[in-house]
């Protein structure tokens, strides 16, 4: 029997999971492990193009696209090891990280699930993980202002711990875990898609242990490179008020519901329908202010408005905790 399990999901990206192998095997020399690959009803040839060069992984079909957190239930559940490694498509390993970290967290007493620290592929050092309070603080929109910053961060103040390693909740693209762990917490809740339910399950794991970034691991993570489409077209739209994913968002609407209740997830939704009517007038006051010229373009308002109507569609699902699948159709 394998020490460890890693447990990765595809969808459309064989040749970054080909990579990430690769790399598994060139740094991981002294512990036993198996590789799980979870597809998310991707290309037919993907399976063929990777056990052509990997004959040993073991292969698990969802049937669909069944995201992030069911596809590595299926894989956690499918694995033989004590300890599982959950690990992005869009990774690299570079050193013994895999083997300093599953050593770390089997030596420990206290610790639930652990990370490592995170660089881009120019290894420049990247933001490893965050906390509770910065989705709160992210999910706000408020005027762009530092007193009003500074009133956010008075609400919702970051944590402070003993651990200088301890975090809020770590990451999915790196995550080492036991079974036991697994068992106890029945993994990721499946209402997510994708996004969020690393926040999600990390509040739930609090109560098992710390979450904990390993200092003296690291690993590349390209999270472009699982997304498609072009980075800097994107990266482009993206403006004060049209900043949020509306996937991305939505999750983070559920992991606030579920997790601190009705009360913050409805004041939210409240804000959100307010600013709607107030993006369209500030723009047209702004216009009125420049010399009126119409039409007016309300091109970044349509697109808000859009993306919240798009969250309101699961207002009421949100509202009563619903167990239903949060993914936003295209």
């Amino acid at each position: 029997m394998p020490t460890l399990s890693i447990i990765i999901v595809n969808y459309k990206t064989p040749e970054l999971i080909a990579a990430c192998v690769a790399s598994i095997y060139e740094w991981t020399k002294n512990t036993s492990f198996e590789i799980i690959i979870v597809n998310n009803a991707s290309k037919a040839n993907d399976e063929e193009f990777l056990k052509d060069k990997f004959p040993e992984i073991k292969w698990i079909e969802t049937g669909y696209n069944a995201g992030f957190g069911r596809a590595n239930n299926l894989g956690m559940k499918a694995a033989t090891s004590e300890y599982f490694l959950l690990l992005n498509s869009d990774t690299l390993i570079i050193d013994e990280s895999i083997e300093i970290a599953l050593t770390r967290y089997r030596l420990s007493n206290d610790i639930a699930v652990a990370g490592a620290k995170q660089l881009a592929p120019n290894l420049t050092e990247k933001v490893s993980s965050y906390s509770f309070a910065s989705i709160k603080r992210y999910s706000w929109i408020v005027f762009p202002h530092k007193k009003v910053d500074d009133f956010l961060l008075k609400v919702f103040p970051e944590p402070s711990f003993d651990d200088p390693e301890e975090v809020d909740y770590v990451v999915g693209a790196f995550m080492v875990l036991s079974r036991g762990i697994f068992e106890k917490t029945n993994g990721f809740d499946e209402d997510f898609f994708m996004y969020g339910e690393d926040a999600e399950w990390g509040f739930r794991l609090q109560k098992f242990g710390k979450a904990v970034i390993f200092q003296d691991c690291k690993f590349i993570h390209d999270e472009w490179g699982s997304t498609g489409g072009d980075k800097e077209k994107r990266l482009a739209a993206i403006t004060y008020f049209n900043r949020f994913d509306a996937q991305s968002q939505l999750s983070n609407l559920a992991f606030i519901r579920k997790s601190y209740g009705v009360l913050p997830f409805v004041l939210l939704m409240l804000h959100y329908w307010l600013w709607i009517p107030l993006f369209y007038s500030i723009k047209v006051i702004t216009e009125v202010k420049n010399g009126l010229k119409l039409p007016i373009t309300f091109t970044a308002q349509k697109n808000f408005a859009g993306t919240v109507l798009t969250f309101t569609r699961f207002f009421g699902s949100l509202l009563f905790n619903k167990s239903t699948f949060y993914k936003i159709k295209k």
